[in-house]
């Protein structure tokens, strides 16, 4: 499995790379009045506009911190709506990958329905690496996405 490395504060992550679709310089993203906790905004991607969650807020309750290491991970995403397939993720110190098997990934520490970060967790190149929950993370995106894009 090839995960994309990601830093937010001290800590490792890591998402799994079948979802990515391109991972892209930290652009200007045009804000949207009102949206969820989250909700960065849009940005235009191959002539369409899709929206962008910041992982640092949704995580830390942060705002991203703007850097030459933070990124846009353009993510595909299930949907009936062919103009809403993908949706950009800010990401701090997204510039690194982990090669390993599913299996090197220990049991979750901690486990709940509501939580998409602490996923099960294996030692990295700097470390321990938390494993993030793709269909949690992609789950909760859409449940504040759907607020903004329901408006």
């Amino acid at each position: 499995m090839l995960s994309l490395l990601m830093c937010l504060d001290d800590t490792q992550y890591a998402l799994d790379v079948s979802h990515v679709i391109e991972v892209l310089p930290l652009l200007k993203i045009n804000k949207v009045m009102g949206a969820p906790r989250g909700v960065a905004g849009t940005i235009s991607y191959r002539g369409a506009f899709i929206p962008v969650m910041d992982l640092s807020e949704l995580l830390l309750g942060r705002p991203a911190r703007a850097r030459l290491s933070t990124r846009i991970i353009v993510l595909s995403r299930p949907t009936q709506t062919p103009s809403a397939q993908y949706m950009g993720l800010i990401a701090e110190h997204a510039t690194g990958t982990l090669r390993c098997d599913v299996t090197d990934f220990s049991s979750p520490i901690i486990s709940d329905s509501q939580t998409f970060s602490f996923g099960s967790m294996t030692n990295g190149p700097l470390g321990l690496v938390q494993r993030l929950d793709t269909e949690r993370l992609m789950s909760a995106a859409a449940e504040r996405l759907s607020l903004v894009e329901g408006a």
